[in-house]
Parts: structure tokens; C-alpha cells; sequence
């Protein structure tokens, strides 16, 4: 029939895992646990050696009831325990446990009352359901409940009354906790934003992958941009749009950028007027930025950006960049008498050498 199907639906604030279609519990079962080799086991006429009693004491069983089987080709003896059934409500604590303490992150902080737990945030609370029974169990000084919490702003403490309820009564609250449910409802929403505003939106960079996870009640808010700032070359406008901020941007049927750009935001949708307001300045300052830095480099020109590259150092051992530029220039030389290249091709090519490091000198980068 298969495993029974798992579910894992990832938010900011809560990781949930629902199982449909489990058991209600383990059945009896006899467990063999392999041990030495029967002829270390074993010694002339069958007599046990320390082999075989040390591993019959460490299995809980006695000597006489080890049994020789089988295995790989070879004969090895193996103890036979009995195991009693268990109850689904008795292994949830043992999974949760295993689940919590599996997880992995690059930086973690400790958290519980002195008892070791590292996780990435605080565990604030923890909810175990079967069905409709909640299954209590105390997990690095939490007591598993009943109880989750919704949306900062839009949602207070939720009752979970069942494992099948868990997605509706989130929703009740302002969460959609499900990953794939709230990456297709931004989706919807930047397409629609977009097609109002008469554009495409787009994202160069992947920072959707990002935002998918940073928001629970994601809304989509159409920002507008200074058309002033359009005259900067469209990777500056993107770069601060999707390298500083979590903006797509929007663009025309020709690829041409617009004076606008789309943003999720995790806020109250009633006051999407105050907090488009505040995304517009953010990216307004950084632009700003930009355009000082841009119109100090084409006022200072292309010959005083590469005067500046003999005080910048690509590497201690290798020099400075106006080295690394100068080595560039010989192997552009150097290559075009291996092939014989035109006196033309061989000047275009050195020339754009000699530029090629220029753009480190720049205020901007």
C-alpha cells in the first residue's frame, strides 16, 4: 500500500508536519538482534564462550535462548525479544522529539531551561494532535498542547481541534501555513498587480524562493518609482530593487523597466496605503544613493576610474588590480600573435583589456 502520505507545510513562525493515514499504533513484534559469529559464539561440544554471555547479558536474555541462523552466508547467533504493541499516542512524543532535535542550522542559539536544545529561533510553543486528542509531552521545557498562535497583527492564540483542522484554523487567525499554498496565492497577486499597472513583473535575482518564507498573510503592494531614476542603467535599478530590498520589478511588452516595481508585504492589508508609502522611501533613498554615485563616476570619466585601480589590491602575493589589468593586456597581446589577428581586432581587443578592471574604480560598485 505504500507510505502514508506526509505533508510539511513551512512559515516563518511554525514548522508542520501532518501524517494521514497511520495505524493505531505498533503491533506486538519480535525483534532478532545479530550477534557474533556462532563459532565465537560457541566453543567445542557447543559450550558458550564470553562472546556469546557477554552478548546475551547486553540483549537481556539468557544464554540458552539464542538461536543460530543464517546470515550473508555465514551462521551468526542472534537474541529474539518479544516487543509489546504500542499505542500511536505513545510514539508522538518519541517523533517529535527525534523531529526537533534533527534539525539543522548554520546558526543556532540555545534555548529551554538549561537543557541543550539549539534551534535557529525561539520554540515558543508546540502542538500535538492525533485526530481529536491532543497528546501532551514536555519537549526541552514546552508542553506540547493544543494551542498555536496566529498572525502578529491579524491573529491571536488558535485552538487546534483537530490534526485535519490545522490549515482552516490557522487561516481564521491570518496565517496560511502552508508553503505552496502561499507561494500560488503571491503568485495570483503579482500577476493581477502587475496586469494593472500594464506591465510583467519579473525576478532576475530568485528573491520570490525568499519571500515565500518571510511573509504568513502575504497582500501584493504596487510601488511606484521616481521616473527620474530610470535614466540609471537598469542592473543599478534591479540591484537595489532585489540585492537590497525583496521587490520584483515591473517591465513594459519591450523589457523596458517601468517607473514601478511589486512588493509582498506580511501586514495589514487595510493599511497597504501607509506601508506601500514606506517601501516607496526605502527604495527612493537607496536610489538616490545610487544616482550620487553614478554622476560622481561619469563626471570623473573612464581614465580616472583606471587611474584608481594601482591603489586597490586584488591579493596580496598577486598585486594590485592595475597589475591584474596590465597581465590581462599582455595575454590579449600575447594571444593575438598565436592566431595572427588583424592589426583592427588586435586593437579593439587590447583597448577593452585595458578597460575590463575600469568598473572597479567606481563609486558605484
Amino acid at each position: 500500500l505504500g507510505e502514508p502520505p506526509v505533508e510539511v507545510s513551512v512559515a516563518p513562525r511554525r514548522i508542520a508536519v501532518a501524517v494521514a493515514g497511520l495505524p493505531d499504533g505498533l503491533p506486538p513484534a519480535v525483534r532478532a538482534v545479530r550477534g557474533p559469529a556462532a563459532e565465537v559464539a560457541f566453543g567445542a561440544g557447543g559450550a558458550p564462550t564470553r562472546a556469546a554471555e557477554g552478548f546475551a547479558r547486553a540483549q537481556g536474555v539468557e544464554v540458552a535462548d539464542l538461536v543460530v541462523r543464517e546470515d550473508g552466508g555465514r551462521r551468526f547467533v542472534f537474541a529474539e525479544r518479544a516487543e509489546p504493541g504500542r499505542a500511536l499516542d505513545e510514539l508522538v512524543p518519541e517523533v517529535a522529539a527525534r523531529m526537533v532535535g534533527g534539525l539543522r542550522f548554520s546558526k543556532t542559539m540555545r534555548w529551554g531551561e538549561g537543557t541543550g536544545l539549539r534551534f535557529s529561533r525561539p520554540v515558543r510553543w508546540i502542538v500535538a494532535k492525533v485526530d481529536e486528542r491532543t497528546v501532551p509531552f514536555e519537549l526541552h521545557g514546552l508542553v506540547a498542547g493544543d494551542v498555536s498562535r496566529g498572525h502578529r497583527f491579524l491573529g491571536g492564540p488558535a485552538v487546534i481541534p483537530s490534526a485535519g483542522a490545522y490549515h482552516e484554523r490557522l487561516r481564521e487567525v491570518g496565517v496560511v501555513a502552508s508553503h505552496e499554498r502561499r507561494r500560488a496565492q503571491i503568485e495570483a497577486g503579482l500577476d493581477a498587480a502587475a496586469a494593472a499597472a500594464g506591465g510583467v513583473w519579473r525576478d532576475p535575482r530568485g528573491v520570490l524562493d525568499e519571500v515565500v518564507f518571510l511573509v504568513e498573510w502575504p497582500s501584493v503592494i504596487t510601488g511606484r518609482i521616481d521616473p527620474r531614476h530610470l535614466r540609471l542603467p537598469p542592473r543599478v535599478l534591479v540591484t537595489a530593487m532585489q540585492g537590497h530590498q525583496r521587490y520584483l520589478p515591473l517591465e513594459d511588452e519591450a523589457g523596458a523597466l517601468l517607473p514601478a516595481f511589486l512588493a509582498v508585504s506580511n501586514g495589514d492589508p487595510a493599511h497597504a496605503e501607509v506601508i506601500t508609502r514606506g517601501n516607496e522611501d526605502v527604495l527612493d533613498a537607496r536610489l538616490q544613493d545610487a544616482a550620487f554615485s553614478f554622476d560622481r563616476d561619469r563626471d570623473a570619466g573612464l581614465r580616472a576610474l583606471d587611474a584608481r585601480l594601482d591603489a586597490i589590491v586584488f591579493h596580496q602575493r598577486l598585486g594590485t588590480m592595475a597589475q591584474k589589468r596590465d597581465r590581462l593586456v599582455a595575454l590579449v597581446d600575447a594571444l593575438g600573435d598565436a592566431v595572427g589577428a588583424a592589426p583592427a581586432a588586435r586593437a579593439a581587443a587590447e583597448a577593452a583589456a585595458r578597460l575590463a578592471k575600469a568598473d572597479q574604480g567606481a563609486v558605484l560598485v
